[in-house]
């Protein structure tokens, strides 16, 4: 079993992996929120505490946590 104090350490050697691997950076997407209108936004980043780095349309910077996100289609 992957040992639970792991996850707390402040050295995460998956990280690396993890961000390198994501299908979401550099991409348009779309945030959803329960209630409100999708959000467009373009994926920059997977920050190490594993948030989402987004730029949002008004061009601020946020970094998500929790929460879905849809691939927007190209054009």
């Amino acid at each position: 079993l992957f040992p639970y104090t792991t996850l707390f350490r402040s050295e995460k050697p998956f990280y690396p992996s993890y961000r390198e691997r994501s299908f979401l950076l550099g991409q348009r997407i779309a945030v959803l929120s329960p209630g409100l209108e999708p959000e467009p936004a373009e994926a920059l980043d997977v920050a190490p505490d594993f948030s989402l780095v987004v730029r949002m349309g008004d061009g601020s910077v946020r970094r998500l946590n929790s929460g879905e996100v849809s691939i927007l289609p190209h054009g």
